[in-house]
């Protein structure tokens, strides 16, 4: 598309998402994230198109899904998602990164299944409307008296690996730390996003393509990643290791077949974690659900369903 389109819808439904937050916060004090993702991907439709696995649940659940944000030339960006509210207490604000399931902590287990897809891991936060929000703004890019930034923020991306270095770090502002770094979705779909000058330490090692990438991508996937990558990349400038020089074979089927392998305070090195999601076409099992076939339970056991963005 590149006109736009997909930006409307996603304004559409966040504006969508928004009342409804409010509404609920007024009833009860809180909402729910599984009624968010519905109401998102309804007022989206038709440029986001939901496939659900479950069939025996209505509507979209409250798992794990695959999103994939396809250009018209097939080049696409997938990630694993999971829903996190942004928690008010009083003036303390909590986001549940480090809530336990049955085996233990979720977000081992979203890495895990993450690597098992090749896409990197990201959080989608559902964080109230402005008025939810009062007192706390976007950070160091807030602009009075109105902040398009913060007006968007309402629903939100955040990098899984960028959670695991907040957390790793102590409890402390967690949830502040994670609002400021995240990225609203709208910006996702933004053919007329702003582009700010950006150096990564790792650029004197990296192809010229790849920086090119980087720092100012075509509209699309490679937007899409970009913007994932650079939470990372911010946090990197908080470590203190040298940059290392070695680079990780990806491996034909991805857009870069070389990433560097630097990783500074990451358990994984943060480039090939986050662009593995980058590829020249969409994996079969893709156009399969979105065809309507059937796909192997090794795929639908594991995830509640796959989302499509039409950019």
């Amino acid at each position: 598309m590149g006109d736009g389109e997909l930006l409307s819808a996603l304004t559409k439904a966040r504006v969508a998402v928004d009342q409804s937050m409010a509404f609920w916060v007024m009833v009860n004090g809180r909402w729910d994230e599984e009624p968010a993702t519905v109401i998102l991907c309804q007022n989206a439709a038709p440029y986001v198109k939901p496939i659900t696995f479950n069939r025996t649940h209505e509507g979209i659940v409250g798992a794990d899904w695959l999103w994939w944000w396809v250009d018209p030339s097939g080049v696409c960006f997938g990630m694993l998602v999971q829903a996190k509210n942004l928690n008010r207490e009083r003036n303390t604000w909590s986001i549940g990164f480090g809530h336990a399931n049955r085996s233990g902590s979720q977000l081992p287990d979203l890495l895990r299944t993450a690597d098992h897809f090749e896409v990197p891991p990201v959080y989608v936060l559902y964080c109230g409307d402005t008025s939810y929000r009062a007192g706390l703004t976007c950070g160091d890019d807030h602009t009075e008296p109105t902040c398009t930034r913060c007006a968007r923020a309402g629903v939100s991306v955040l990098g899984a690996l960028a959670a695991h270095e907040l957390l790793s770090t102590g409890p402390g502002s967690v949830a502040v730390d994670a609002f400021h770094l995240a990225s609203p979705l709208e910006d996702l779909a933004d053919p007329e996003l702003p582009r700010t000058r950006f150096w990564d330490l790792n650029f004197p090692n990296c192809r010229p393509e790849l920086r090119r990438l980087l720092v100012a991508p075509e509209y699309g996937a490679p937007q899409v990643a970009s913007i994932i990558w650079k939470q990372m990349s911010r946090l990197r400038t908080r470590s203190y290791s040298l940059a290392v020089s070695e680079e990780i074979d990806m491996g034909h089927s991805k857009i870069f077949e070389n990433l560097p392998a630097d990783r500074g305070h990451f358990p994984v090195p943060y480039f090939p974690h986050v662009l593995r999601g980058l590829r020249s076409e969409l994996p079969s099992y893709v156009r399969e659900a979105e065809a309507g076939r059937s796909l192997p339970s090794s795929l639908t056991d594991r995830i509640a369903g796959i989302v499509i963005f039409y950019l």
